[in-house]
């Protein structure tokens, strides 16, 4: 099982606490397109070293890019991967701690 962990600026982190955002973008780089060569079953989202954010990851694919307004301006390239999430947990776990009890290796 793998298990995605991204940075994520804090405004973007509350909105998916609070469940108004379901999905994450990132722009279709050579970086991320090996980062999402393979599948995964949650995500763990930061902002800060305490707080985590733990979703599972519902779907991933890669779409052309129709964002607008300032979401546009982050992402710049023509294909967008699209990372559906599910239900948010928040955690105050480090992010290594939160991975091994994951893969139930605590």
């Amino acid at each position: 099982m793998s298990i995605l962990v991204l940075r994520i600026k804090k405004s973007w982190f509350d909105e998916i606490a609070s469940g108004k955002k379901t999905f994450e973008f990132r722009a279709d780089t050579p970086r991320y397109s090996k980062v999402f060569d393979r599948p995964y079953k949650y995500a763990i989202f930061h902002y800060q070293k305490k707080r985590r954010l733990l979703c599972r990851v519902n779907r991933v694919e890669k779409l052309p890019n129709e964002l607008s307004g300032p979401a546009r301006r982050l992402v710049a390239t023509s294909l967008v991967w699209r990372i559906e999430l599910g239900t948010p947990i928040v955690l105050e776990l480090p992010t290594e701690l939160l991975t091994r009890l994951l893969l139930g290796l605590v």
